[in-house]
């Protein structure tokens, strides 16, 4: 019986006795019978309310409900809000344990090597879309990827929702041709010391920890072939080629004052028309501008024979507003915020060159007057300076 739940009716027409003895003849279960005015109200089970269609038909009464009681009709009233918020609660679920999983590789910077190459490598490497993001290496993939292609000289690599960015910058030093008459030598760009070295060709000069001097020779292209007594049996040249890790150290030293101007406008402006015929400026006598100090904007204005005819006539206002210069003066956090955006537009600038900073050691300090940053960087650059050797000079 649905769970017992009851329905009260309003039941309404001129066949209302028939329509009770109809019920009663199909065993139809009413109770609680009573006659209000021309109207009858009747209790019925749930299970039996759907059996009166063809009753009603047949006596053409109308059925009106006015209350429905009992578990059935309670669990149907919840049972759609709970509809509602469990699928609520799944697509968050879902969209919560999706978002742990990578769905998006993005690269950029790449000219010479293909998105198709390096998503290759990466399938090749174990990173392929539906894998969990904790389970990527990011530190490592970056390595692999620089010692895999000679091409990059700096990448960079991060997790960004659910996509793998990974931005590229290539050399753009072109290494000496073997083919040319001249040769060269891989040379150090700064003072430093030395990281690491791997020679493809030529003869390395330097070896690991020892400390250089810009311009010294880290790999030569002459190479000497030195027979079984030890002695130089032949020499041949040839454009050097390697990776040489220089590590070094880079100052830093920014300072602005504490002080600086501020254009403050005063709400005093005027504005004057200009005509102009052909592009030509036809004078309009006006006073002078009365501000010392003023900022102007000039727009075109339309007008209606504009839009109708082909005259070379146009018309331009100006707006001068008059504004007073204030001294005013950073606070020191304010200071030390502009001074650290400083520091990060240097160190983007030197990771764009394929700059790898190892540490910092940057202090700032504020006085009254000025604010500063100071202190050193320690670098570490792949070398990639060639010069002609001595001898082809």
């Amino acid at each position: 019986m649905l769970l017992n739940s009851i329905v009260e009716l309003k039941i309404s027409g001129d066949q209302t006795e028939r329509f009770l003895n109809m019920c009663s003849y199909h065993k139809i279960r009413l109770f609680d019978i009573q006659r209000r005015e021309q109207n009858c109200f009747i209790k019925i089970y749930a299970d039996d309310f759907f059996n009166l269609k063809d009753i009603c038909r047949k006596t053409h009464v109308k059925i009106k409900i006015t209350h429905k009681k009992g578990l059935y009709f309670l669990i149907l009233k919840y049972t759609k809000k709970q509809i509602f918020f469990i699928t609520a609660f799944l697509s968050f679920l879902v969209l919560c344990i999706a978002s742990r999983f990578l769905w998006g590789i993005k690269i950029e910077g790449n000219q010479t090597i293909t998105n198709d190459l390096i998503t290759d490598y990466l399938q090749e490497n174990g990173i392929h879309y539906g894998m969990p993001l904790s389970q990527i290496p990011i530190y490592e993939l970056k390595t692999n990827i620089r010692n895999t292609y000679d091409e990059i000289k700096w990448v960079s690599i991060y997790l960004k929702g659910t996509n793998l960015h990974i931005t590229i910058k290539e050399n753009d030093t072109v290494k000496p041709d073997s083919n040319l008459s001249s040769y060269s030598d891989l040379i150090a760009p700064e003072n430093g010391v030395v990281d690491s070295i791997v020679v493809r060709q030529g003869t390395p000069m330097v070896k690991e920890g020892d400390e250089v001097a810009k311009g010294d020779i880290l790999i030569t292209g002459k190479v000497d072939i030195i027979a079984d007594d030890y002695t130089i049996k032949d020499t041949y040249l040839c454009n050097a080629d390697g990776d040489v890790y220089l590590i070094y150290e880079y100052p830093i030293q920014e300072q602005f004052s504490l002080e600086y101007l501020l254009k403050e406008y005063t709400g005093n402006e005027i504005q004057r028309n200009k005509l102009y015929f052909n592009n030509q400026l036809i004078p309009i006598p006006y006073p002078p501008i009365p501000y010392i100090k003023y900022d102007s904007l000039t727009e075109n204005i339309d007008y209606p024979l504009n839009n109708i005819l082909s005259i070379p006539i146009s018309l331009k206002q100006t707006t001068y507003r008059e504004y007073q210069v204030i001294r005013k003066k950073y606070t020191s956090i304010e200071a030390e915020k502009l001074l650290n955006k400083k520091l990060d537009k240097i160190f983007l600038s030197l990771e764009e060159k394929g700059v790898q900073i190892i540490e910092k050691n940057v202090k700032i300090n504020t006085n009254s007057a000025y604010s500063s940053a100071t202190g050193t960087l320690k670098l570490k650059v792949l070398c990639n300076r060639f010069q002609a050797m001595e001898e082809n000079k």
